[in-house]
């Protein structure tokens, strides 16, 4: 839309004096169209003409405030008196206004549509209509849900991992194994530091565990063929092929040892590097069953892979004192009864702190009828041996067979516990689904950053 300069002169023929509309054009420095235009008309097409030395006349100006308004005036056209453009240019033309329209003295801004809302996918992954996405963006805070969370379900209810298949000999080997590599890493202290009836005994113990622990694996496996073909190579990547060249090498030093320091053969030449060895192999034995367990995809045992470690280094420590302790005489076991207590101090305090830094979904395995007992007597179990061995250990014989007889129990159980908890959580889908869930609903919150 345009306009031209003021019409100069005398009133047309046709503008009465009396005219508002002709007097609001001549005002705003407009005139009229059409059969009111003032002016010559072509002839062959029945338009204005503009006289000479003025511009041409492209459209009408309609007067605002009279109620004959020209229905053609679209949204956002200027009157021709509006204050804001009467006056002139307003100004530099900012970004994001609508385009202008120059004529001879006025600038008349031209309407501009209305942005449609857009419901398609934006470059942020989100809808680009979508009030909740920018306030997450800017703010970094999530959008309230108006639906309460799912509860996480698997298939029909069906389980998601399968239950570990080992039967009961493999929590006895974990306490023979455990026990084993403890009662070599003692027999080795003690048989270095002079206290030769102390490092008898516990050979003796590392002894047994090693002849009785490679039985309950192949009892386990089915075949002996099957424990000799894990010895074919060494993979640094399994833990079950790392542990099965561990408890051969424990086993074959523990022995050299145990002859050495029991029989007197073979000769020192031989039992004392195979000592020095079983003291290395030993503390490797008896915690490496639980990486053993944490690469499973059990929820209870994978997510305690920070803590159990220290739970089965405790369990060890326990059996291996307390073994020690009801086999050597008062006077030369004391380095067993310290082994003993610390052992069952460690193993309470690290499976507490570990139950208790599981998922409470996850953490419910221990409170499953069939663990729950299991559970509590091993903690009364090795916190009752390690009191009796501290306080009545060192004085009486009695007392100290008993209490490393519930240090020794006390490891069983936990062994048990932590077994029987891994077949409970295996069997429950809520304790996989959820936690993966939770994960995953972390992951895409962090991932939209404010801007």
């Amino acid at each position: 839309m345009s306009t031209v300069p003021p019409h100069e002169g005398p009133q047309g023929p046709d503008e009465p004096e009396d005219d508002p509309i002709a007097a609001a054009l001549r005002s705003a420095g407009g005139t009229r169209t059409g059969s009111d235009t003032a002016g010559p008309v072509d002839a062959t097409t029945g338009k204005p003409v503009a006289p000479a030395g003025q511009a041409p006349i492209t459209g009408r100006a309609p007067a605002p405030g009279i109620e004959g308004r020209d229905p053609a005036m679209k949204t956002g056209d200027v009157d021709a008196d509006s204050p804001q453009k009467a006056g002139g240019d307003d100004g530099p033309q900012k970004a994001g206004d609508a385009p202008k329209v120059s004529s001879g003295h006025r600038e008349i801004r031209t309407a501009r549509p209305e942005k449609e809302r857009s419901h398609g996918r934006g470059s942020g992954g989100g809808r680009t209509g979508d009030p909740g996405r920018s306030k997450r963006r800017r703010g970094g805070k999530a959008e309230r849900s108006m639906v309460p969370d799912a509860e996480p379900r698997s298939y029909y209810g069906r389980q998601v991992v399968k239950t570990p298949v080992w039967t009961w000999e493999v929590p006895w080997y974990f306490f023979t194994g455990g026990m084993a590599g403890a009662s070599a890493l003692l027999a080795t202290g003690a048989r270095f530091t002079g206290n030769v009836r102390l490092g008898q005994s516990a050979s003796a113990v590392a002894l047994v565990g090693t002849a009785v622990s490679p039985v309950l694996l192949i009892m386990d496996l089915g075949r002996p063929a099957r424990f000799l073909n894990m010895l074919r190579v060494f993979k640094i990547t399994s833990p079950m092929s790392v542990g099965t060249w561990g408890l051969s090498l424990l086993g074959g030093s523990a022995g050299a040892a145990a002859g050495w320091q029991l029989l007197n053969f073979p000769p020192a030449i031989i039992g004392v590097p195979s000592q020095a060895a079983a003291g290395v192999f030993g503390p490797f034995v008896s915690v490496y069953t639980a990486v053993l367990l944490t690469t499973t995809a059990t929820p209870v045992w994978t997510e305690a892979r920070r803590t159990m470690p220290f739970v089965f280094a405790g369990s060890s420590l326990a059996s291996a004192g307390g073994a020690a302790t009801a086999l050597t005489p008062v006077a030369h076991a004391a380095p067993a009864r310290a082994m003993g207590v610390a052992g069952g101090l460690l193993e309470t305090l690290a499976s507490t702190v570990m139950e208790r830094r599981l998922d409470h979904r996850i953490a419910a395995s221990y409170e499953h009828p069939t663990v729950r007992p299991l559970n509590l007597a091993a903690k009364a179990c090795a916190l009752g041996g390690a009191a009796v061995v501290g306080l009545a250990g060192h004085r009486s014989r009695p007392a100290a067979v008993a209490g490393g007889a519930l240090l020794m129990a006390g490891s069983a159980l936990e062994r048990w516990a932590i077994f029987k908890a891994g077949k409970v959580s295996a069997e429950d889908p809520i304790q996989t689904i959820g936690p993966q869930r939770d994960r995953v609903n972390a992951r895409g919150t962090d991932a939209v950053a404010p801007e």
